[in-house]
């Protein structure tokens, strides 16, 4: 067979540093790996800087088919890497009367959401601002969803779409989220640690519910804040197909 060459390029286009990043290729009865890089350095928005990008090529012999016939053989690229990324979301509340007050000077505060770039993103949605009662509970149920924003799919312990991390809460009296116990801080602050059944496939999303409770909280009105610190791996895939035709008089291809 002939010879051929396969060339690669990828990226880091996100906010972190992707660390221990691999690129493979896989096919035609081989699984060639490149130079491993311990990391990338990301995208710099401020300085319109693009994130650390590398050439990963390759040579193979293509395979023997007969003269006069056509064959299609599939390959595929593969980039995988470390990364993590981290969400902010600040959840508004105040009792009764400051939410009145508020509306009268259309000052009602809204949920705000940060979020570092990468193949992950963190949404949380319910009513606020959350309305508190002093001396008695108020309860306020939010809905935080993951959601596979890349072109490949996360990876963690070698299990496909795992996802690991913690969700820290401050300024809230109680918080319940999933069936585990939280840990509960020296600053007061409670973190959870996203269980296993945190499975995200290719271009899919996982959903579940937090509940807060902010009623002894003694000020009228502020914030409470949800801080996410997700980890996990995380590959891309690219396929390509090498048509292979046979010469006449030849047993060989072209």
């Amino acid at each position: 067979g002939e010879p051929f060459t396969v060339t690669m390029i990828y990226e880091n286009v996100g906010e972190r540093a992707a660390e221990n990043v691999q690129a493979s290729l896989h096919g035609l009865g081989v699984s060639l790996f490149d130079q491993p890089y311990s990391s990338f350095f990301p995208v710099d928005f401020d300085k319109n800087r693009p994130g650390q990008s590398g050439v990963a090529t390759w040579t193979l012999v293509a395979p023997t088919v007969q003269a006069g016939t056509t064959g299609d053989y599939r390959f595929v690229g593969r980039v995988e890497y470390l990364y993590s990324t981290s969400a902010t979301a600040l959840i508004p509340y105040a009792t009764r009367d400051e939410f009145r007050s508020q509306q009268a000077s259309g000052t009602v505060q809204s949920l705000q959401q940060t979020a570092t770039a990468g193949p992950l993103a963190v949404d949380i949605n319910g009513d606020v601002p959350l309305i508190i009662r002093p001396d008695d509970v108020s309860f306020t149920t939010f809905q935080i969803t993951l959601r596979d924003v890349g072109s490949g799919v996360p990876i963690s312990d070698g299990v496909q779409g795992l996802v690991k991390g913690t969700i820290t809460f401050s300024g809230a009296d109680q918080i319940f989220c999933f069936d585990s116990e939280p840990l509960v801080n020296d600053d007061g602050s409670i973190t959870y640690a996203l269980p296993p059944s945190m499975i995200i496939r290719q271009g899919d999303s996982v959903s579940f519910s937090c509940t807060l409770d902010a009623g002894n909280i003694p000020r009228t009105f502020g914030t409470i804040t949800a801080a996410f610190d997700l980890f996990y791996g995380y590959f891309t895939e690219t396929e390509g197909v090498l048509s292979v035709s046979g010469v006449t008089g030849s047993p060989f291809q072209r």
